[in-house]
């Protein structure tokens, strides 16, 4: 029999391959059955790759390229790549040495013998080399990187880095003429000049946020953000703060001017000869002031606010016009109001300009008014329906307490008291107060002094209805209290004959859940029996699980909770006193509504029924930012170790043969590892007691991921990232 040599190509260094052969009959095209497998390793490469030659780089202002000879190992997988800058390097003779501790400025892998890297915008070198080494150090105008390669095949076997290279420096212009330099052409950075000069009235210098609408001759209106400045002179800002003075107009009489203090005038002359002029202190003058609208004064007394003419002086003839926030008003001396009294002198006009009584003749006129009258005063008289006369006033008939007198009061001539009555509801003789109907008093002592009375009433009947049931309370108490002494007497009794024959022989007879139980009593060796516990010794009896709870040995209490004599307990709900704990094996990990589970829950253990009505949550939200955590979780590859499939093979479900355990080896698992889900989102992950039955949350170490709240946030990402499709699908 010939041997047949096949060579088998790019296999893995370091891995287990299973390798089996059949005969084929190629005159019927079938195949025989295969021989016996056999299972091989290939030995680990531990080879160094041969170094690596002619590194150049090259660097500017936005990238780094690195190249150099590549590499001729058959089992390549890349270069590794370090970049730095000046200031982690030092030079040793014609060489460039790392100075200790320093890290890479950029590093990474590439695939290619040529890479290119971006170089972040917000780092730049201000030396060639560090200036403590002795390198002649450069400007501030120069760039300078310095880079080394190694390769690494396979195996994981590095070459040794290549000596550090360093780039030409990047130069920058210092001062030059551009005849032609557009916007779009620069895209980071800093523009100096002496002097910016826009090339007509519709060229123009703006923000990027300035949103105004061009209304043509180089105007613009409704800017809500940025600003703007254009070629015909006009500037736009949507909210500016100048922290010095501002002048618009120039210096001529139109011009207006806002000192850095915060002044405002108008006009050419200084702050303090400007017919128009707002001090800062809140001070306005003005040559003619015309209000349109309403002119308002602080109603604050303290602030003393006041309109006025002249020098600001109520009633005074300095001051032809004042008003102030005290409701205080005067025109010159000669007519004055101070909020209680208004004051004329002089003549007063009437609608139809005829001449008033002169207002110093008012008082004359009407003392002699009421000197005329006084002949009159205390003779009977008639006003409106209301008679007086010299002994009484009433409205009506005039008779004291009648119903047809609304009103009566007049002085009784026998008493020489007053009488007075309102028809024949309320009356008063003198001595006597007579009310017809309720009496309703809203405030004052009288109603306090009610108040109190009805308080102190209430007050005496409470205490009185709690005296009453205290007593009746006392009455049972003290029956109970016999009834007891009675009982305590009968138990002492019974104790002491007990004690007396020390339950040497006989039967004790009790009842256990409904069902008469004998207990005999020469099983009784020692201890004390106590009405609720059993202290001491041994008690022994064979009890017959024969009553409504206890069938053959298992425990049923309404069907609601059993215990079987397999050990197997059912029941709708577990609670776990303070102190205790419980634990359980071979629990389901998946069930229905009405299979209970084992279910982690935010670092709990229960036992529970799974549900996802809405009628069972609360504080719903929206999930945010999903795509970010599924971006930060590590989906990995594993194999499980023997510690996790125990001594048993789950396939067979007999011992592990060492065959076996190699074989399963060979096959890999995918999942997340929980510490690192730990890391992205703690709400992720279940935790464990690292002893069982450990209530102490901060010893409890992260056990597993949490598979059905990840499809949550599975499905929220892909949703976040559909519509980042549809958004840029949707664009032109």
């Amino acid at each position: 029999m010939a041997i047949i040599k096949k060579t088998i190509q790019n296999l893995k260094p370091g891995k287990q391959y299973l390798l089996t052969v059949k005969s084929k009959n190629a005159d019927v095209n079938a195949t025989l059955d295969p021989a016996s497998a056999i299972r091989f390793v290939v030995p680990t490469d531990a080879t160094q790759p041969q170094d690596l030659g002619n590194l150049v780089i090259v660097g500017n202002y936005k990238s780094i390229m690195i190249s150099f000879n590549p590499s001729n190992e058959a089992d390549l997988r890349g270069y590794n790549y370090e970049v730095y800058l000046p200031e982690s390097i030092q030079q040793s003779g014609s060489s460039y040495v790392i100075i200790s501790g320093q890290t890479p400025y950029l590093s990474g892998f590439s695939a290619s013998n040529v890479i290119t890297v971006d170089v972040p915008s917000n780092t730049e070198s201000t030396n060639a080399i560090n200036s403590n080494t002795g390198v002649t150090t450069t400007t501030t105008t120069e760039k300078i990187y310095f880079a080394r390669v190694q390769s690494i095949d396979t195996s994981g076997n590095k070459s040794s880095w290549t000596p550090i290279v360093a780039s030409t420096a990047t130069t920058l212009i210092d001062s030059a003429h551009i005849i032609d330099l557009t916007a779009s052409k620069i895209t980071a950075g800093t523009i100096g000049a002496h002097t910016i000069t826009l090339a007509g009235g519709t060229s123009v210098i703006k923000s990027s946020t300035f949103d105004g609408v061009d209304v043509g001759g180089g105007s613009y209106a409704n800017a809500s953000t940025g600003w703007l400045i254009n070629g015909s002179g006009r500037a736009y800002f949507y909210d500016a703060t100048i922290a010095g003075s501002i002048d618009i107009g120039g210096f001529d009489s139109g011009s207006f001017h806002v000192d850095s203090e915060g002044n405002l005038w108008l006009g050419s002359g200084t702050l303090v000869n400007a017919p128009f002029k707002v001090l800062k202190e809140g001070d306005v003058t003005a040559k003619t002031l015309t209000l349109t609208g309403v002119t308002e004064l602080s109603t604050d007394p303290s602030s003393n606010a006041k309109i006025y003419l002249g020098n600001g002086n109520y009633n005074n003839t300095d001051t032809p016009f004042y008003v102030d926030n005290t409701s205080k008003f005067s025109l010159g001396d000669k007519l004055t109001w101070d909020g209680v009294t208004l004051s004329v002198r002089g003549n007063i006009k009437l609608a139809d300009g005829t001449d008033a009584i002169n207002a110093d003749d008012a008082e004359t006129i009407a003392n002699t008014a009421i000197d005329g009258l006084e002949s009159d005063i205390y003779t009977d008289g008639f006003i409106g329906g209301l008679t007086i006369n010299a002994t009484k006033l009433y409205y009506g008939a005039g008779s004291f307490g009648a119903s047809n007198t609304a009103f009566y009061v007049a002085k009784n001539l026998s008493t020489g008291q007053a009488d007075f009555s309102l028809g024949n509801k309320l009356t008063w003789d003198g001595s006597t107060l007579n009310i017809v109907g309720n009496v309703v008093i809203t405030a004052g002592s009288t109603l306090d002094a009610i108040n109190n009375a009805s308080s102190t009433a209430n007050t005496a009947n409470t205490t009185a209805t709690t005296a009453y049931s205290t007593a009746i309370s006392a009455q049972g108490i003290a029956i109970t209290a016999e009834s007891k002494a009675d009982n305590a007497q009968d138990d002492a009794d019974s104790a002491y004959a007990l004690a007396e024959t020390k339950i040497t022989a006989g039967e004790v007879v009790t009842t256990i859940n409904g069902g008469s139980t004998t207990i005999s009593g020469d099983k009784i060796t020692t201890g004390t029996l106590n009405a609720d516990r059993i202290s001491g010794g041994t008690i022994t009896a064979s009890i017959s699980m024969n009553s409504a709870a206890f069938n053959g040995g298992s425990i049923n209490i309404n069907n609601n909770f059993r215990v079987d004599t397999s050990g197997t307990v059912q029941c709708r709900n577990i609670t776990v006193d303070s102190g205790l704990s419980y634990r359980g094996e071979s629990f389901a990990s998946s069930g229905d509504t009405t299979t209970a589970r084992i279910q982690q829950l935010s670092g709990v253990q229960r036992i529970t029924q799974p549900s996802s009505t809405r009628d069972i949550k609360k504080n719903i939200q929206d999930i945010s930012g999903a795509l970010e955590i599924v971006k930060a979780l590590k989906p990995r590859t594993f194999n499980f170790n023997e510690a996790y499939y125990g001594e048993i093979d789950p396939s067979t479900e007999e011992p592990w043969t060492s065959q076996a355990r190699e074989l399963h080896q060979l096959f890999s698992s995918y999942g997340f590892i929980v510490e690192e889900v730990q890391e992205v989102n703690p709400q992720l992950v279940t935790y464990a007691p690292t002893e069982l039955g450990s209530f102490d949350l901060s010893t409890w170490k992260p056990k597993m991921w949490k598979d059905l709240e990840m499809i949550a946030i599975l499905t929220k990402a892909v949703q976040e990232l559909s519509a980042r499709i549809e958004d840029l699908e949707s664009r032109p």
